[in-house]
């Protein structure tokens, strides 16, 4: 078990992880960050096969010893303050992340755990955006009411279930305490970047400045799927015969990146499917406002 303080950035996905791992924390002055982004200087860094392993091993072909041992190396060797980012640890659709959850714990003894969260139409808006666009060419796109159909009907590891942000946060506070779990808002970051600032600040142990200009000029990492893209899949799915969607798997590179280019989708989700979402973490979101004071109402999360 690790005692050196470190701090555990465990998600949530979309957002905005991939860009705070990339224009963030990968340039923190003083902070040793072990995880995302993986590459440093075209190399993987030495943490990248302890993480998927710790992230995606089945309990039967999890190596316990091994993986705390590769922790504790890259750890112990470290300068500065230790934070150690991947979104994978808390994302539902691949793995366990209680599991996952009691795997940490059970490596770092002192860890502080930082999410960050979304409200949750947004979040599950771009989570099927996310979907679409990674299957536009091999796969048809169906509609998003067809998709959250779908996505109700999986016992476990659906959309609507990750939505539900506080009952895995709730068993992180269980397991590292209370104290040390901060969970910042992906609304502030875009809307009062200097409060947020404050929070990441004061969670990671660093002075607030550093992060400021950081954040007040944060990139997008991860391009939306464009308007054309995803008119194209709804085109595969519903008009194109099965006989000829194999062809649109062999585009040339030309053509894909011209669908590919483009402004993001208009995409507005039915007044029941709104409702839907937002019944599903209404209790949740009381809760966890209320052990870590923060006003979701204000940025539009269900109350």
């Amino acid at each position: 078990m690790i005692d050196r303080p470190v701090t555990l950035h465990v998600g949530f996905s979309k957002t905005a992880t991939t860009s705070l791992q990339n224009s963030v924390f990968a340039t923190l002055p003083g902070v040793a960050n072990l995880g995302k982004p993986f590459l440093e200087q075209g190399r993987r860094k030495p943490l990248y096969d302890a993480i998927v392993h710790l992230t995606f091993s089945e309990e039967l072909a999890y190596d316990a010893a091994a993986t705390a041992r590769a922790f504790s190396e890259a750890v112990n060797s470290a300068a500065g303050r230790v934070l150690i980012s991947s979104e994978g640890f808390s994302y539902g659709r691949h793995n366990d992340p209680a599991l996952v959850a009691r795997r940490l714990r059970a490596i770092f003894s002192n860890a502080s755990v930082i999410f960050t969260v979304r409200e949750q139409v947004g979040w599950i808006r771009s989570l099927y955006l996310d979907d679409c666009g990674r299957f536009v060419f091999e796969h048809p796109v169906s509609r998003f009411e067809t998709w959250l159909a779908l996505e109700r009907r999986k016992r476990n590891r659906n959309a609507l279930r990750m939505a539900n942000f506080e009952p895995l946060i709730a068993f992180y506070e269980q397991l590292f305490g209370r104290e040390r779990v901060h969970v910042l808002l992906y609304e502030e970051m875009l809307a009062a970047p200097g409060r947020f600032s404050d929070k990441l600040a004061g969670a990671l142990g660093i002075e607030a400045t550093i992060l400021q200009r950081s954040l007040q000029t944060l990139p997008r990492s991860n391009t939306a799927l464009s308007q054309r893209a995803y008119r194209f899949g709804l085109f595969n799915h519903y008009f194109l015969p099965p006989v000829l969607r194999r062809y649109v798997a062999r585009l040339p590179n030309f053509m894909r990146a011209r669908i590919l280019r483009g402004s993001a989708p208009k995409l507005s989700l039915a007044p029941q499917s709104v409702e839907l979402i937002r019944g599903y973490v209404r209790t949740g979101n009381r809760a966890l406002a209320a052990r870590h004071a923060l006003d979701l109402a204000a940025h539009g999360y269900a109350m």
